[in-house]
């Protein structure tokens, strides 16, 4: 949602993390609106990709070995693939740092879980893995809006990146939905 002529964004902390385009001409036309869709897109993208990468960091440290981040084929994608004890685990990572939308677990739809199934299937036999067992992982992530650093934490995050880490609330479920 555009900001009414005049509003300052600034004043609202809840659009504190979205770049406000304004209309020069001082009428909202298509261009400002898709100008402000394209920010909240890649702001939604940049916040995804946090949480993937995240995510990646969190499975490593429970004896995941990733195979592949972003698999993807002409049916879809899978966030993360990888192998948990000898089981394929084929992982969707959710992101949200509002519960505006509902929590992370809501945005896994039954058309979403068919879609991650066929790249299931696909990168499986894709790579002759027929007789190996896997299932469907999800990692919900909650945390906090992450704030441009500033000053000293700017400096120190340059060379040591886990400073600057937005604190995460992190939920692994495994076998979160089966083929249907």
């Amino acid at each position: 949602m555009i900001p009414a002529r005049g509003s300052d964004a600034k004043e609202d902390p809840d659009l504190s993390f979205i770049r406000i385009v304004r209309n020069v001409g001082g009428r909202e036309g298509s261009d400002t609106r898709a100008r402000h869709e394209s920010t909240v897109a890649h702001e939604t993208k940049t916040l995804g990709d946090l949480g993937e990468k995240l995510a990646v960091s969190y499975l490593k440290r429970r004896g995941y070995r990733i195979l592949a981040t972003n698999y993807s084929t002409d049916s879809g994608e899978v966030d993360i693939v990888g192998f948990d004890h000898g089981i394929l685990a084929f992982v969707e990572v959710k992101t949200r740092t509002t519960q505006e939308f509902g929590p992370p677990d809501s945005a896994i739809t039954p058309h979403k879980m068919k879609q991650i199934s066929r790249v299931a299937r696909q990168y499986a036999s894709h790579f002759r893995l027929y007789d190996t067992s896997w299932r469907y992982d999800c990692v919900f992530i909650t945390m906090e809006k992450p704030a441009p650093p500033t000053g000293l934490k700017r400096i120190l995050g340059a060379i040591f990146p886990f400073i600057i880490r937005p604190r995460a609330e992190i939920q692994l479920i495994q076998n979160a939905f089966t083929d249907k």
